[in-house]
């Protein structure tokens, strides 16, 4: 990555671009820079608060240091993976859409009123989480009792 020239040369711009890449570590990383750096933490926070910065010519390699740590601290994965989790995102938002149909189908079946797509009982017992979704404990809680001699 390069780094912006101002962020350099501008004692602000510094602060700006040193806080917004701090950010996005974790505390093991900021442990890792300021041993990198060999600086101490209180060092760190200053720079982050704007209260002092390294000298001009020093910017640039905290600013590198921080890119790099950020760069090889990323999870990569192949052009592949990637198209497998676009396929498999796709698959979970067509089964989201056919699964707000199954909740409403049902709920129709039991005389349930939808608000919003939330068919109170309905929706808990399909949403809940469970491997199953259990009848008797849906009429159970909705106080629907099955007649069996009635078709």
């Amino acid at each position: 990555m390069s780094v912006n020239d101002d962020a350099l040369v501008n004692f602000e711009s510094f602060t700006i671009k040193i806080n917004q890449l701090v950010a996005q570590l974790d505390d093991r990383q900021k442990s890792n820079v300021i041993s990198i750096l060999r600086i101490s933490k209180p060092t760190l926070q200053r720079w982050l608060e704007g209260a002092s910065a390294p000298h001009p010519l020093g910017r640039e390699p905290v600013i590198s240091t921080l890119e790099k740590i950020l760069d090889t601290e990323k999870t990569k994965i192949s052009k592949d993976q990637y198209y497998q989790l676009v396929g498999v995102l796709k698959l979970a938002e067509k089964y989201n859409g056919l699964l707000k149909d199954l909740v409403s189908t049902a709920a129709m079946i039991v005389g349930e009123c939808g608000d919003d797509g939330y068919y109170g009982h309905v929706s808990d017992a399909i949403y809940s989480g469970n491997d199953e979704c259990n009848a008797e404990d849906l009429l159970s809680k909705l106080a629907i009792v099955v007649d069996w001699d009635n078709q």
